[in-house]
């Protein structure tokens, strides 16, 4: 492996740790500080480009943990990572919808996982099946 090659998956890695502690810290915040969080995203000061950023980091690292969750056959309900990752997304999402200008400029698409179309449709269903059952 070329140190060029290294300092880069290396940077790409602390990055990865940043958003996941990150979104961890956020997702497990009392609602109130949940819905000062949206208010101050959605605010007309925000930038748009800034919370597309947001987006995408936190559905890349999304992606990379179901990722790895799927080759190690463990269930991504269980995850923390997964739960948490999805819960910042949900607020980044409604930071989006509470702002005209925002949802003019960020696509909904923008929080597509397109790994989840990999996945086969029992797991969908016995994942389904287990957070009903009060498991995850």
């Amino acid at each position: 492996m070329s140190n060029k090659h290294y300092a880069t998956s290396r940077y790409k890695s602390c990055i990865d740790n940043i958003v996941l502690f990150v979104s961890y810290r956020l997702s497990n915040l009392p609602n109130s500080q949940h819905h000062q969080l949206v208010t101050y995203l959605s605010s007309p000061s925000y930038p748009s480009p800034r919370l597309l950023s947001k987006i995408e980091s936190i559905c890349s690292h999304l992606s990379l943990t179901l990722s790895s969750l799927l080759s190690s056959s463990q269930h991504y309900t269980t995850s923390w990572e997964v739960r948490s990752a999805a819960k910042f997304a949900s607020l980044l999402l409604a930071a989006r919808n509470g702002n005209e200008a925002h949802r003019e400029e960020i696509e909904l698409s923008s929080w597509y996982v397109s790994l989840i179309d990999g996945l086969a449709e029992e797991e969908w269903i016995e994942d389904f099946l287990q957070w009903e059952e009060g498991d995850s």
